[in-house]
């Protein structure tokens, strides 16, 4: 039996880091394109056809607030590939330190295994054109332009915070602090319910996560709306505890656009309603954020909202391009 079994790993798109191997998700999304190679050190061993490789890897990533680790084939349900090359399929997108496994079965029954070097490997993604991710969103100009206040349109960078110009090259999901102590990720910086392993590295799923959320955060308002005109009471989700709960105003008007997108925007943000209906003047009032008085800067909501407005008057703020 051979003494050793090493493993050498090819892709597409890749470069070095160092003593790291780079291997890039593209911007289409895609997982790179891998090739595993076995090589057996037995100088008597001149065919091996009759050898039953079996192969399977793991992508590990970790900060300070998550640690993700996929498996493929998962454990219990390995599916053998033969022969000494393997080129695996994610069936996710996933990123982190990779490291590919592989075992050789002999006729007599014995096996041998190896896997390539912890670090040796590493599995990063690159930004799209800031023009492709507005295209893949609604129409409406205020859904990108929570994506510019998120992250300037940016998935991948590897510092915190958000990037004001396009950023090239291979890099880990775009961290940034929510105010309630949590860690974002990504162009949407999603936070709770905590993003899946492919809003981290595939793009698309992590504006698809975002505008189902700010969505259904639209609905709530309309909802809350229609609670007030009833005086049905009003639900966490959609108002929380307004003033006069019960008492259907039935004369309340319908929510503007502009005044379900603020809605939906102090929900998304901050997580509170932002109109109160007054009956004295039969209109809906601003209502201020928690902990925010008149004097202080705009909050979330009316910031996003006026980078929408300056977009649709062609006056676009810095790093939309």
């Amino acid at each position: 039996m051979p003494g050793d079994l090493t493993i050498s790993v090819d892709s597409d798109l890749s470069s070095s880091d160092g003593a790291t191997v780079v291997h890039g998700i593209q911007p289409m999304p895609s997982f790179p394109a891998l090739t595993a190679t076995a090589f057996l050190q037995d100088p008597d061993l001149a065919d091996a056809s009759s050898l039953t490789f079996s192969w399977r890897f793991e992508v590990a990533y970790q900060d300070q607030s998550r640690s993700d680790l996929v498996k493929y084939p998962d454990d219990g349900t390995m599916e053998a590939s033969q022969g000494p090359v393997w080129y695996p399929a994610m069936p996710t997108i996933a990123g982190g330190d990779l490291v590919i496994y592989c075992s050789v079965e002999f006729p007599d029954g014995s096996t041998l295994t190896g896997s390539t070097d912890p670090g040796a490997h590493r599995i990063l993604g690159a930004n799209p054109e800031k023009s492709v991710v507005r295209n893949s969103l609604p129409p409406r100009t205020v859904y990108a332009a929570v994506v510019w206040q998120e992250s300037r349109f940016t998935q991948f960078k590897d510092t915190q915070g958000i990037s004001s110009s396009f950023v090239s090259g291979y890099h880990y999901p775009i961290r940034g602090f929510d105010p309630r102590g949590t860690i974002g990720y990504g162009l949407a910086q999603l936070t709770s319910p905590a993003p899946e392993v492919h809003d981290l590295w595939d793009w698309t799923w992590n504006v698809s996560n975002a505008m189902s959320r700010l969505n259904a955060f639209r609905d709530d308002a309309m909802t809350y709306c229609r609670q007030v005109q009833g005086g049905s009471p009003w639900s966490s989700a959609t108002g929380g505890r307004p003033p006069n709960e019960g008492t259907a105003y039935p004369d309340a008007p319908d929510f503007t656009d502009n005044e379900l997108d603020l809605e939906m925007l102090a929900r998304w943000n901050g997580g509170y309603r932002y109109h109160d209906f007054d009956p004295d003047s039969g209109s809906w009032q601003r209502r201020l954020p928690p902990g925010q008085d008149a004097g202080t800067s705009l909050p979330y909501a009316d910031r996003v909202l006026d980078v929408a407005a300056q977009v649709d008057t062609g006056n676009d703020p810095p790093g939309w391009d």
